[in-house]
């Protein structure tokens, strides 16, 4: 028998993916229910930058965001009716992916509330969407984003005939992971949180280890297909 707590979360949880899918109550929610009012895109913002979380997401904003003062970003909602409504004011579009089990394990560190099912499912339901825009936006594979940032904003200029700085993108990646590691330790009261922090450690790598997928076999097989599918469409 399936407990109360245990359905108020299954229903939270689908109407949530209904709001993630749906440009309108996306809009709604982060417009007027929770304010978001520098994330969320508008007709006259520069360029979105999307992707499931522990995408590099962070990285690439503020690298692109330095090397390009005053650029207008909208970021970090994590949910495919975001790109659709980017895609709608014709904004440019960068979306980054990851292989779902990495992404996912570095959410669940991050996030130990979420079952991992759910988490595989968030990831198909935001990279099908994403699938049928391809042609309409950047995508770019997260090692390519944190390993070669330069190739990924020619991509972007030669794509919507931009002209988004490139030069010192690479040298500045010190800085950018600086901004990073300062920014959660302030969040954390001065103390770098490992649950958190994206970046290597050896505290989140043992965090990982424990982190086991074998009740969710089916869904992460979805989010794997969805993947190996973009790969073909990424840089």
């Amino acid at each position: 028998m399936v407990s109360l707590l245990k359905l108020q979360r299954i229903i939270k949880f689908q109407f949530r993916r209904l709001v993630r899918k749906n440009p309108s109550l996306t809009y709604f929610e982060f417009r007027f229910v929770r304010p978001r009012p520098k994330l969320l895109v508008r007709r006259d913002t520069d360029i979105l930058i999307e992707g499931y979380p522990r995408s590099a997401n962070t990285y690439t904003v503020l690298a692109i965001r330095q090397s390009n003062p005053g650029i207008v970003i909208a970021n970090h909602l994590h949910a495919a009716a975001h790109v659709k409504l980017a895609v709608g004011y014709e904004v440019p579009v960068l979306v980054i992916i990851r292989d779902p089990d990495s992404a996912v394990r570095s959410l669940l560190v991050r996030r130990p509330d979420i079952h991992p099912k759910h988490a595989f499912i968030d990831y198909a339901d935001f990279y099908s969407e994403v699938e049928s825009l391809k042609e309409s936006l950047v995508l770019a594979h997260f090692s390519t984003a944190v390993e070669d940032i330069e190739a990924v904003v020619r991509k972007i200029n030669e794509r919507f005939g931009l002209l988004l700085a490139t030069e010192g993108l690479r040298e500045s990646q010190g800085e950018v992971m600086n901004s990073i590691i300062q920014a959660n330790r302030y969040a954390n009261g001065g103390e770098v949180n490992p649950r958190s922090i994206p970046a290597p450690s050896v505290e989140r790598n043992l965090y990982k280890e424990k982190i086991s997928f074998d009740s969710c076999e089916d869904a992460r097989l979805a989010a794997v297909s969805i993947y190996r599918r973009l790969l073909e469409h990424s840089i």
